[in-house]
């Protein structure tokens, strides 16, 4: 059960930090964020989860979702209330994919590893889908999937 709801506090942080100048491309008269862009975001929002920084900015839409690995769907505002018990001690994230879907929408993958404070460890694959909303890029969806 623990695992489980780490996993899902990490959704809830996920593009909790943008970036501080987070590069665009223009492409077809779409402004792309750049694929470093994107990782940067992600990167920066596990800093901002194992900091318990509640008062970080965040990039998530308000019809955020985040599946849970039992199946269940958590939304933007259970997440950001779950972050002040967030547990996270160390982490490292490697092999990330960013497919661009169509105009409005990208997704970037990666597997990330985890440790908490009483030394319960987990690998994950992690899905997050953004989408460009009113000019700007949020993040609309979050899944991670436990591996092995």
């Amino acid at each position: 059960m623990r695992q489980v709801l780490i996993a899902a506090l990490v959704g809830v942080t996920l593009l909790l930090a943008p970036t501080a100048h987070a590069e665009e491309v223009v492409q077809g008269g779409v402004h792309w964020p750049t694929a470093e862009s994107l990782i940067a975001n992600e990167r920066a929002a596990w800093d901002v989860y194992a900091r318990r920084d509640v008062d970080a900015p965040n990039l998530l839409s308000d019809d955020y979702v985040d599946l849970l690995p039992g199946g269940e769907a958590s939304d933007r505002t259970a997440h950001l209330a779950a972050i002040v018990d967030a547990d996270l001690t160390a982490y490292s994230l490697e092999g990330f994919r960013v497919i661009r879907l169509n105009d409005e929408a990208m997704l970037v993958t990666y597997e990330a590893d985890w440790a908490s404070s009483d030394g319960e460890t987990g690998r994950v694959a992690v899905t997050s889908g953004w989408a460009l909303r009113d000019g700007q890029w949020l993040n609309v969806f979050y899944r991670e999937t436990p591996l092995g």
